[in-house]
């Protein structure tokens, strides 16, 4: 950590763009490898554009109307995925589960290949297919209303934006 905390005290007041990599690379060795009570299903698709895919991480056991959580990278607006490594964001996903959470961790279209309202849509979109598909034994028998919709940064722009706008629609 003593790298981690003389990174902060140099940097800790300016960022760029690709100072991200910097900052994962001075983190990810702290971030545990996946436990072995959870699986993951990788890669669903819960839309029709490329970007939207999902991983789900399940705990493991027989447990039924489990909680389940969504969680929405960030990047601002226009960088991040679901599988930024191995272990970002996938480091959220088995915390959760191990925890007895279904843990959905999707990504979304970004900019330039999508205008607003395009990241909201996703959301109602990935919103829908967790209320289809998260009861289902494959995916951990969660309880559809239990869940928990979770975003960092953009990703939580994201989700406030489609609970906002819900049912507001506008024909263009």
């Amino acid at each position: 950590m003593d790298a981690v905390f003389a990174k902060i005290a140099k940097d800790t007041t300016k960022f760029a763009l690709g100072d991200e990599e910097i900052w994962r690379e001075l983190y990810e060795p702290f971030l545990p490898d996946p436990p072995s009570n959870v699986s993951v299903i990788r890669d669903e698709r819960y839309g029709p554009a490329e970007r939207n895919r999902l991983d789900i991480f399940v705990p493991h056991g027989d447990e039924a109307n489990r909680p389940v959580m969504l969680y929405v990278h960030g990047g601002g607006f226009f960088s991040g995925d679901k599988l930024w490594t191995e272990k970002v964001y996938s480091n959220i996903g088995w915390f959760f589960a191990q925890h007895g959470i279904i843990t959905a961790v999707t990504n979304h279209q970004l900019v330039p290949h999508v205008q607003y309202p395009g990241g909201a849509d996703d959301m109602q979109l990935v919103r829908e297919w967790i209320f289809n598909n998260v009861s289902s034994e494959k995916y951990g028998r969660g309880s559809v209303d239990k869940v928990i919709l979770f975003g960092h940064s953009s990703g939580g722009a994201h989700v406030a934006m489609n609970l906002y706008a819900a049912g507001k629609r506008s024909v263009s």
